[in-house]
């Protein structure tokens, strides 16, 4: 679709930008990703077997508010050792989704999981774009044959992913100390109550 412009007489068509997305029935179905190791089995799932120790294919997973998947971006296909990672196009697709935050994962086809400066490179320059754009940038896995790499977990992501923020609410929630001041905060909101009574 197209619309017509007039500029110095002569009639122009412009072409209209259309923005859709459609996620189907799948989204309500699929799991919270609440960890690295939630994260890692749903992107297993989307490389090839045959083609993880061939050469480096780079996903991204996007998630909504909920942390529910959206759907993933197959990015780039690089050769046996590195692959081209585009800024724009992967903050692109997480607006077009409407994604509230996004998961970066690419393979090492050789088997070593340590990432490399140019992984670092790229997270850094990733992770600076999104916060521009208040995007959160969740994660960046390196996936090989039999194990995983998470830059959240290892503290390369320079910042406090939301794995991190879902854990220390989790451990605050199971924490004997938590029970303990809230206990204490009860009882001293009941005498300030008393007091007010007497007043």
């Amino acid at each position: 679709m197209s619309k017509q412009t007039k500029q110095s007489g002569v009639i122009i068509n412009v072409p209209e930008i259309e923005l859709k997305y459609n996620s189907g029935n799948f989204v309500a179905a699929l799991p919270k990703i609440k960890s690295s190791e939630d994260a890692s089995k749903v992107l297993r799932n989307l490389y090839d077997k045959e083609e993880i120790e061939l050469h480096e294919v780079m996903f991204v997973l996007y998630l909504n508010r909920g942390n529910k998947p959206l759907g993933f971006y197959k990015h780039t296909v690089g050769g046996r050792s590195s692959g081209i990672v585009d800024t724009v196009l992967i903050l692109a697709t997480a607006v077009k989704s409407l994604a509230s935050a996004f998961i970066l994962a690419h393979n090492h086809p050789g088997g070593n999981p340590q990432p490399s400066d140019n992984d670092l490179s790229i997270t850094r320059e990733l992770a600076a774009a999104a916060k521009l754009l208040r995007i959160q940038f969740v994660d960046h896995i390196i996936m090989t044959k039999e194990s995983h790499n998470s830059f959240a977990d290892s503290g390369l992501l320079g910042f406090q992913s939301t794995y991190h923020n879902l854990h220390d609410e989790l451990l605050v929630a199971n924490s004997p100390n938590l029970n303990k001041t809230s206990s204490e905060m009860k009882k001293k909101a009941g005498k300030i109550e008393r007091e007010l009574r007497k007043l």
